[in-house]
Parts: C-alpha cells; sequence; structure tokens
C-alpha cells in the first residue's frame, strides 16, 4: 500500500527530475544550434581503442578514490573491494541524478557496511571540499603555466579571480580540518535560541564525526591522493583529446580547459547527468584556448559521453557487488538452517517411539513435545514474517504428540 506522504515524495523526484531534464534539453539546444556539424562530426567519436585506454585510467581513480575514503575512516574496518563498490557506486548516483542528490548514497552504503553515519556524511563533506581545493590548484597553476589566461577574461586583471579562489581555499580547508569547532558553534548558537535536547545531540553526533575523519594526517593523506585523483581525471580528458585529433594541446592546456567543467559538475548547480552544464563549461573553457566553438562543443559531447559510458560500467558492477553481498549472506544463513534442520530430523529418527514420549522429570519436555514445539515455533514465526507485524514473543499452541497432558510452559513465549 502506497501511503500518502510515499506518493508525495515520488511527485516531488519526478518534477524535480523532468525540471532537470528540461534544463539539460535547453541548454544542448542553445549550446548546439550554432554548431557547424560538418566539421563537428569529425571529432565524433574516439576510437575504440582510445576509450579503452580512458576506461583504464577511469578505473585508476576509483581506486584513488577507495584509498582516500578509506583514510578518511581510519578507525573503521570496510574491506577494499566492498569499499571500492561503494564509491563506485557513489560516483555513478551523484553524477546521474540532478543537483547532487545522489551524494547521499555513500553515507547511506557506509552505514549499511557498519561505519557511523555521522562519519560517512563528514567524510563526504571533506571529500567533496578537498576535490573542490584540489581543482583549484591545479586550475591556478596551470594559468599560471599557460600564461595566465585569466588576465584575458571579462573582469580584465586575474587578480580579484585569485583571491576569490584564495579565500576559497582557505574556506575549504577549514571544513576540511576544522569541522567539529565549526558544527559545535552551531549548536551553541541553536542552544541560546532554545532548540531541543535531540537536535543538539545529533549536532553534536556530526560534530564527532568530523572529529573522526578531520584529523590532520588524514586529511593530508586524503589531500594528496585527490590530487593524483584530479591529475588522473586530467589525463582522462587527455588521452580523449588526442585521439580525437588536438595533438596541439598539451596536458596542461587540456587541464586548464576542463577546469570549468569539472567545476559546473562538482557544483550542486549541475542537470540530470551534467548533461548541457557540462557541456557549457568545456565548451567555453577550450574557447578560451583557441579551439573553435563547433570542435570545442563537439569534443565535449564525445568526451562527456565516454565519462557516462565508464561511470554506468563501473557503477553497474558495483552494484552487483553489492547487492550480491546480501544474497551471499542470506544464502549462507539458509543453508546452515537446512543443516541444523536435516540434522535435528536424522538425530530424532534415531530415538525410539517409547523414549521419545517419555519425559525425564515432571516439569521437564520430552522429545516428541520439544520437536512438536519447534515445529509450531517456526510455522508461527514464517506466518508473522510473511503477513503480520512482529509480536514479542508468541507462539502458536498446538497440540502435542504426548496427547492431552499439560506441558510446561516454555520461557520466552505462551505456549
Amino acid at each position: 500500500m502506497t501511503l500518502p506522504g510515499d506518493s508525495a515524495e515520488w511527485r516531488r523526484k519526478w518534477f524535480r527530475l523532468s525540471l532537470s531534464l528540461l534544463a539539460a534539453a535547453g541548454l544542448l539546444y542553445l549550446l548546439l544550434r550554432g554548431v557547424d556539424w560538418s566539421t563537428a562530426w569529425q571529432r565524433l567519436p574516439p576510437s575504440p581503442w582510445t576509450w579503452l585506454l580512458a576506461l583504464g585510467i577511469h578505473a585508476s581513480i576509483y581506486v584513488l578514490r577507495t584509498l582516500r575514503f578509506a583514510a578518511l575512516i581510519p578507525d573503521r574496518r570496510v574491506p577494499f573491494g566492498h569499499l571500492w563498490s561503494i564509491q563506485s557506486a557513489n560516483q555513478m548516483a551523484s553524477l546521474l541524478l540532478p543537483m547532487r542528490t545522489g551524494e547521499i548514497t555513500y553515507p547511506i552504503y557506509l552505514r549499511n557496511a557498519g561505519v557511523p553515519l555521522e562519519v560517512g556524511v563528514a567524510g563526504l563533506v571533506v571529500s567533496r571540499s578537498l576535490d573542490l581545493l584540489a581543482v583549484l590548484t591545479i586550475t591556478v597553476f596551470s594559468a599560471i603555466f599557460l600564461g595566465s589566461p585569466i588576465d584575458s577574461m571579462p573582469l580584465g586583471s586575474g587578480i580579484p579571480v585569485i583571491l576569490m579562489i584564495a579565500v576559497a581555499a582557505a574556506g575549504l580547508i577549514a571544513v576540511a580540518t576544522g569541522g567539529a569547532p565549526f558544527i559545535r558553534a552551531i549548536a551553541a548558537i541553536l542552544a541560546r535560541f532554545g532548540a531541543g535536547l535531540r537536535i543538539l545531540g545529533r549536532v553534536e553526533q556530526v560534530a564527532r564525526g568530523f572529529e573522526t575523519v578531520g584529523r590532520y594526517r588524514a586529511v593530508a593523506e586524503a589531500f594528496t591522493l585527490t590530487l593524483f585523483i584530479w591529475v588522473g581525471v586530467d589525463l582522462f580528458y587527455w588521452v580523449l583529446m588526442r585521439g580525437m585529433g588536438f595533438d596541439q594541446m598539451g596536458p596542461v592546456d587540456i587541464a586548464f580547459g576542463a577546469s570549468a567543467a569539472i567545476l559546473t559538475n562538482l557544483l550542486p548547480i549541475n542537470t540530470f547527468a551534467g548533461i548541457g552544464t557540462q557541456e557549457w563549461g568545456w565548451t567555453w573553457g577550450f574557447e578560451h584556448l583557441g579551439i573553435g566553438r563547433s570542435e570545442a562543443a563537439a569534443s565535449a559531447l564525445a568526451v562527456h559521453a565516454a565519462q557516462l559510458i565508464n561511470v554506468g560500467i563501473l557503477g553497474l558492477i558495483a552494484q552487483s557487488q553489492l547487492s550480491a553481498k546480501p544474497r551471499k549472506e542470506q544464502t549462507r544463513v539458509l543453508a546452515k538452517l537446512a543443516r541444523s534442520r536435516a540434522l535435528l530430523l536424522e538425530t530424532v529418527a534415531r530415538v525410539p517411539p517409547a523414549a521419545a514420549e517419555l519425559r525425564p522429570a515432571p516439569e521437564r519436555w520430552s522429545v516428541a513435545e520439544i520437536v512438536d514445539h519447534l515445529a509450531a515455533a517456526e510455522e508461527s514465526i514464517a506466518l508473522q514474517t510473511a503477513h503480520r507485524p512482529r509480536e514479542a514473543g508468541r507462539c502458536a499452541a498446538r497440540g502435542g504428540a504426548s496427547g492431552s497432558r499439560s506441558r510446561p510452559r516454555c520461557f520466552g513465549c505462551d505456549s
């Protein structure tokens, strides 16, 4: 049965998704309506060998992302393979769903693996802060290496931009390393405004989560891995661009040209699967480097398509692993129960009927009564699981194998 609140939530989700798809379609139309497709098609698509090499780089980036998440939860022992599946599934959800709503899957998956929710949330916030910091660092250094293309922006000077980047970087470092005091300061403000103990307790949980992931050594290790991650992303883009014939562009050119597209994907402003927003950022960045609009837009489409295919492949592999883990555990438990049941039946079958009906003491059950009670409890639990809410310790009473004799009370149930 669907509850009214559930249907309202589904309507809101479909509305957001529809709005995101319309926005993506509108952005693509505005971007591509002036493209010279006779020229652009020469850049589409990259060769299969180029794509396979890019897929290998993409898979390596996922390994680095997994190592970073492991660094941010040092007190929690999640197997590397399981953590890889979690981050891969999270990458697919966060890329495909609009407005970065898929990000919430990371702490949820981690909670299912035994990591407290507040630790997962804090790890996600810190990792995304480090992502932004690394992208800003690479963008600034690539701009300086190329002769400061920022200076040719409409602002007339790159100084205001660099100052804003410096302020943003300082804020991101503060979030990554000092999240707990910041959260507790918020709690103090909430307490002055009369916030309840439940709310304050939740805020304190989040603060403790930041203390777990915000240790300086862990953050330093995570930031080093983050730099390697984004160097890998730029290498991924460079391989694809060379495969499409942009041999004149080096890795530094690609790093700067792709930075706008990367930022629009990192910030919570993107549409469904980043379609439209990434293409606009990519086209702007490469037009700024002297690439024609048609070629820049065509390369944006090709690169984004390869990226989505890779994320889909790796994400589906991760989802199959995450789904297989509960199934394997269920199969193991059912097999163990089946072995125990077979052993019980085999043991009881060897007991003579007279001995099975014999009570060892007036207040003790016979073998037949114990087996009868086990069968009744099994049937009752199966019925409750299938049709009724769980009730605390009730077993259906059935007539015992010992006839009309009263049976001792079963501790923990009513039969």
